[in-house]
């Protein structure tokens, strides 16, 4: 459970292949999933809609296909998405600055997804897949952690000597981070703060 962080690039390990055809099958899901959620507008994805089975077979990714989305409940069913750290290793890479972006990818045994993909998958699972099949043996909901983190990020410019500058990128207050992100779990409590 590391994340490793270059310049632009934060890398974060899941774990390995537990099974490799469940992963497998996972990987290939969570992408199936997240170009489903690509192809929708920006704000169409946060409105909850049931997706019925015969909308999920004409999106390509069937509710009566069960190994899939087992697997792909299995691949959010993983203790990495439930710790504090993970908010402050992969949140940043959804800064999008005009100078550069930060990327970030998760690996899972011999696989590499970007946070992207596992960002879209979970919101559209969570906001349109209801009705989707879901194993009872899941531990950890890493659908609704990974939804949890789409904070808005903000901006904020001003003037000095008639000159443009940014005042700060991210601006949040630390009482909501506190009481967002509070069922995470650290090894230590404080360093929740």
């Amino acid at each position: 459970l590391i994340a490793i962080q270059a310049s632009d690039l934060v890398t974060a390990w899941l774990g390995s292949a537990d099974d490799s055809e469940t992963t497998a099958l996972g990987v290939d899901q969570v992408q199936k999933v997240a170009r489903v959620a690509e192809a929708l507008d920006e704000d169409e994805l946060p409105q909850s809609e049931d997706i019925s089975i015969t909308e999920s077979e004409e999106l390509a990714i069937s509710f009566k296909d069960v190994a899939r989305w087992h697997a792909f409940s299995k691949f959010f069913d993983r203790p990495w998405f439930q710790r504090i750290w993970v908010v402050q290793e992969i949140l940043p890479a959804q800064d999008q600055a005009a100078t550069r972006k930060i990327e970030a990818q998760v690996v899972v045994g011999p696989y590499v997804l970007s946070w992207d993909d596992v960002k879209l998958a979970a919101a559209w699972s969570w906001y349109k897949g209801e009705k989707r099949p879901k194993p009872e043996d899941v531990k950890f909901d890493g659908i609704s952690l990974t939804v949890d983190m789409r904070l808005r990020w903000f901006s904020r410019f001003g003037f000095m000597c008639g000159r443009p500058y940014s005042v700060g990128r991210f601006r949040f207050r630390t009482l909501g981070l506190l009481k967002q992100f509070r069922n995470r779990l650290a090894t230590d409590p404080k360093d929740k703060v």
